[in-house]
């Protein structure tokens, strides 16, 4: 009769191998020891003073906005909001949900190229060639993984309550919303990572896309009794959880132990750098590392208005041919498309609900962010490989003005659809309808500027440090981190007018020209320090 038990099991002899989880463990409890002695009583009662009036302050501002709302909140009694002044009425409640769906749908991919399932890389080098089932260890994994989605998820429901006025009830009914979510788009990511599938999840995103179109469509299409306004995002979130505990108990869950090391490494490694450019707030490089390659060619370019540019003098043809690689760079990326699709249907969908003026006005600004990170990428890359613009024989500000041709070309499409809801919203004014052309090819061109200054804003100064409390921090990285976002507030101010009920005139098509024009001006000089 055998004797063979299994490793690390109760009747494991001796001389078997633990499993890495019991490995885990005793490192954790080395290093509390460790930790124990380098430390004083002192030091530990600061951390606990620093976590404790952190998390009071942050409650009592959560429970305090929520409770101004009343228990009911909002979208229990405000119902459907009318779209346009005696036309069709958009029920609230489903744009938050396709908002959520969005957000995760927009997750998918950069999590995808981070594991989801990743050690730390001093893990990988001692714990993956030992001998021992890793099955407790990821699923270990996993479980910290789904704590830090959850308490994400807390987080994003008493956002959307405060934004919303959802109250306390609102807030739980969304985040059981976001939970659910996420946890069933993380079940998605296991699932790939251990087929080894690609980093772009196709499937996964097309059904979540396809989801935020039926919410879309049922915001116009489908009010829901009152009854069921309040309760609606905890069911929708509490049928996604169930889904999510289905496909992880019959599919991933068994399948742990199998996943290769080469994927554990490759994720190990991404982490990692996406760890340090985070700590160096370096978000160009961070951008880099979560954003996926661009698309392999399947035949040459042919590049038709760079044949076209040959013949032109020196300055035209700079302009013309740097937009025109640019403009190439993002056809072969064709989720840059989508993603400024996603920052135009966020911005278009708050003007539709009807929301606070303030909030609208944040979540615009917000939506043409989302899009300008998207079109920033080809002023990116000129950044990071100065070397083929030093190549044009022509005054460095006409190329760098060429970088701005695909980016504006781009979101002055973004702008024909936000603007378009600002005037069903606000209305026409003197001026105003012969003047909104003007102002939607002013605001695609002051948009196109953000993304110019947000793609060459210079690098941290890593020679001078700063001591917080954080840890080291590079002299003027606020200003690095804020190159960008500056000029996105300057842009957006005619916009916001135009939310708090001005209507398109004259005046609002001249003050669209002066801040686009400054943005653009702002986006020229942007580091040429270099």
């Amino acid at each position: 009769m055998s004797t063979d038990r299994a490793p690390g099991g109760p009747g494991a002899r001796r001389t078997d191998p633990p499993d890495l989880e019991s490995i885990r463990r005793l490192t954790r409890r080395l290093a509390r020891r460790r930790r124990r002695l380098a430390r004083s009583v002192a030091d530990d009662l600061t951390d606990l003073y620093t976590l404790v009036l952190g998390t009071v302050i942050v409650v009592s501002i959560m429970v305090h906005g929520l409770g101004t709302t009343g228990p009911a909140g909002f979208l229990a009694s405000a119902g459907p909001a009318p779209l346009v002044a005696g036309g069709a009425v958009a029920e609230p409640v489903w744009l938050p949900v396709g908002a959520v769906i969005a957000l995760v749908a927009a997750c998918l991919g950069p999590l995808r190229r981070l594991g989801p399932l990743f050690l730390r890389p001093e893990q990988v080098q001692w714990w993956l060639p030992l001998p021992g089932d890793r099955s407790s260890l990821l699923r270990h994994l996993v479980r910290r993984e789904l704590a830090v989605a959850w308490a994400a998820s807390v987080g994003t429901g008493a956002l959307i309550a405060l934004i919303d006025g959802g109250g306390v009830l609102g807030a739980a009914g969304w985040t059981v919303l976001a939970g659910g979510a996420t946890g069933l788009a993380l079940v998605a990511l296991l699932a790939s990572q251990l087929r080894g599938g690609p980093t772009v999840v196709v499937g996964e995103r097309l059904v979540a896309f396809l989801g935020v179109g039926a919410c879309a469509g049922a915001s116009l299409l489908v009010p829901l009794p009152d009854a069921l306004v309040a309760p609606a995002p905890a069911l929708s979130g509490a049928l996604l959880a169930l889904a999510a505990a289905l496909w992880w108990w019959r599919g991933p869950r068994r399948r742990l132990a199998g996943l290769a090391d080469h994927s554990l490494r490759q994720a190990s490694a991404q982490a990692f750098g996406v760890q340090a450019a985070a700590l160096a707030m370096d978000t160009r490089a961070l951008g880099r590392m979560v954003s996926a390659p661009p698309r392999r060619p399947v035949r040459p370019a042919g590049l038709r208005p760079a044949r076209v540019c040959v013949r032109l003098p020196g300055a035209p043809r700079a302009l013309l041919g740097v937009g025109a690689v640019d403009w190439l760079l993002l056809v072969r990326q064709p989720r840059r498309f989508a993603q400024a699709a996603a920052g135009a249907l966020l911005a278009c969908g708050a003007i539709a609900a009807g929301l606070p003026g303030p909030v609208t006005a944040l979540l615009l600004a917000a939506g043409g962010w989302v899009a300008v990170l998207a079109v920033a990428e080809p002023a990116r890359r000129a950044h990071a490989d100065p070397g083929p613009d030093n190549l044009w024989t022509a005054r460095p500000v006409w190329v760098r003005a060429g970088h701005l041709l695909a980016p504006s070309a781009v979101m002055l499409v973004w702008s024909l659809a936000v603007w378009g809801a600002l005037v069903l919203r606000s209305g026409l004014g003197p001026g105003g309808a012969a003047g909104a052309p003007a102002l939607m090819v002013a605001s695609g061109i002051g948009w196109g500027a953000v993304a110019l200054r947000s793609g060459f804003r210079r690098d941290p100064d890593f020679s001078m440090l700063i001591p917080t409390p954080l840890g080291a921090v590079p002299l003027g990285a606020g200003e690095v981190v804020l190159s960008g976002p500056d000029a996105a507030l300057l842009v957006c101010l005619p916009a916001a007018a135009a939310v708090a009920g001005f209507p398109v005139t004259g005046s609002l098509v001249t003050g669209q020209t002066v801040a686009s024009g400054l943005a653009l001006a702002w986006a020229l000089r942007t580091g040429r320090e270099r």
